[in-house]
């Protein structure tokens, strides 16, 4: 029934002259019509004015010869109609797949950012072998996210450090479960590293960030949080490890870490942080925090009250030795303070 509304729906518009409908063996505009009748009786020598005029105004928008139009009824009618309409999907979806291909293949050329996963299970993550041959399919890539990765080990991660060294900026290889100290320290081979995360890789340790700032020099941000409270790796020597070598850090997240105290935050807040994420550290006690802040990142201004000079943002959730008191001595520092 909608194949045939949309069948009567055609015709009346091919009834007005303006389109062609393939349910008919040949048509044409009627203008066109026009024009050819009007050089068949120029080449005839059948010119009378009168008569052209009217033979003109009548064929402009009458509608072509009876041979033009072959009507079908019945179901003869509705056969050729769903063959009209599967002539036409075919030709769309021929060209729509030469497009997809075209498009996959400009598209996978020119990509700077993937995020890898399983193809049923996104929960899984990718393989090793999926990282080995990343480089050859996209090539110029900057930014890789394998989020997840229960089935990523060291190797496969060393293959895709390899494969794209200095051109990678930021890499997440967050939850992946498999990861040891001996895929972190690859990552002398991406000198140009910007962005890093490695959340959640149960097995690493500080022997990480020690790797991290001896290789990754112009690293911005970092991410180390713990999604599980027996998974303490970090702690007061990694950091001052990870803050001596990474001068540039401006961001950074510890969100989860019981092990860290009051040096290895101020070896952090040394180096000039504009963010610091410290959500569910239970071992930051309120007291000493504020101090660090106050002695590392606070400067006197033209008014003589002492502002932060360089951090902006503090994320205080969950770190039950932080009181109201404390919260509002960062406040009036000019830290916006997530409590």
């Amino acid at each position: 029934r909608m194949l045939a509304y949309t069948y009567a729906e055609r015709m009346q518009v091919d009834a007005k002259g303006m389109i062609h409908h393939p349910v008919f063996d040949q048509s044409w505009p009627a203008r066109s019509h026009s024009k050819r009748k009007k050089k068949e009786e120029k080449d005839s020598g059948q010119s009378s004015s009168s008569s052209a005029s009217s033979s003109s105004a009548s064929s402009t928008y009458s509608t072509p010869p009876s041979p033009a139009y072959k009507f079908v009824t019945g179901n003869e009618g509705l056969v050729y109609m769903i063959l009209s309409y599967a002539s036409d999907m075919a030709c769309f979806w021929g060209r729509a797949k030469t497009v997809s291909k075209a498009w996959k293949k400009i598209a996978s050329s020119t990509a700077r950012k993937l995020v890898l996963q399983h193809k049923d299970m996104p929960w899984r993550g990718c393989c090793d072998d999926t990282l080995r041959t990343l480089k050859a399919q996209y090539p110029r890539v900057l930014d890789v996210t394998v989020n997840r990765g229960i089935s990523v080990t060291n190797a496969g991660i060393m293959a895709l450090l390899e494969s794209y060294r200095s051109q990678l900026l930021s890499l997440d290889i967050s939850l992946c479960f498999n990861l040891t100290d001996r895929s972190v320290k690859a990552l002398s081979m991406c000198p140009e590293i910007r962005v890093l995360n490695i959340s959640g890789c149960a097995c690493l340790t500080d022997l990480s960030l020690k790797y991290i700032g001896r290789s990754c020099k112009k690293l911005e941000e970092i991410a180390i949080a713990s999604y599980n409270d027996d998974w303490d790796f970090f702690s007061d020597r990694g950091l001052k490890n990870l803050a001596s070598g990474c001068k540039n850090l401006r961001k950074v997240v510890l969100d989860g870490n019981n092990c860290v105290a009051q040096k290895g935050i101020i070896c952090l807040l040394e180096r000039g942080l504009e963010s610091l994420s410290l959500r569910g550290c239970g071992s930051i006690e309120g007291d000493w925090f504020v101090e660090a802040v106050r002695s590392t990142c606070g400067s006197e201004g033209g008014n003589g009250v002492l502002k932060s000079k360089s951090l902006r943002f503090l994320d205080l959730k969950r770190c039950t030795r932080i009181r109201d008191d404390h919260i509002k001595a960062l406040r009036d520092l000019g830290i916006t303070v997530s409590h």
